[in-house]
């Protein structure tokens, strides 16, 4: 009688170790899942991740051009055109990523000083509004052109802008192209140039 219910304790008890290291084994295999789908693989990006207000740090053309008169041409457009250089706000991605806020230097010739006959350049922030859905690193513009009106003295000058979709380079910052013209005095007319633009959130 002793024997058969030191039998059945030990059976029980064995039947309960078992079912305890089952339940560990269960309970680390479901952990291991939850860490893997909780976290982001190297390449993942959220919306959240891009929303916030950028500034420019990098404005390539494809060639020199002297946009501030001062007689030196450079592909570096932070050499040649000042504003980009106040640390201002150009790009604002909104929340859910339905609305995105651009802006670009847009050129005014200014010629109202005979002692500077060919004219100096002034650059003023230029705003447009699109949207735009996030895919694999890349968010995707609705609306990838518009007509800004550029001025020499009096006289208007409508030139389009295009922009590529924007990509993801890490966490702080965005790059695109643009196809935009400005006023090169090196050569005294508008140029269409090809730009590459690197964005950085603003600290």
């Amino acid at each position: 009688m002793i024997t058969i219910q030191i039998n059945e304790i030990i059976i029980f008890t064995k039947i309960h170790n078992d079912m305890i290291t089952n339940y560990f084994k269960l309970l680390l295999a479901s952990s291991i899942i939850l860490i893997s789908f909780g976290c982001k693989d190297d390449d993942g990006f959220s919306e959240e991740d891009v929303v916030e207000t950028y500034n420019i740090v990098s404005y390539k053309a494809n060639i020199p051009v002297d946009l501030n008169n001062d007689k030196k041409t450079s592909t570096n457009l932070l050499d040649e055109i000042e504003i980009l250089n106040k640390q201002e706000n150009f790009l604002e991605v909104r929340p859910k990523v339905n609305s995105i806020y651009f802006n670009f230097p847009l050129t005014i010739i200014n010629q109202d000083y005979p002692s500077i006959p060919s004219g100096y350049a002034d650059f003023v922030k230029y705003g447009f509004v699109t949207s735009t859905t996030l895919s694999d690193k890349v968010m995707v513009i609705k609306d990838s052109s518009y007509t800004e009106s550029n001025y020499t003295g009096n006289k208007e000058n409508k030139k389009n802008v295009s922009i590529e979709n924007l990509k993801i380079i890490d966490y702080n910052r965005l790059s695109t192209n643009i196809t935009k013209s400005y006023y090169d005095f090196s050569t005294k007319q508008w140029i269409e140039l090809n730009i590459e633009v690197i964005f950085q959130k603003r600290i």
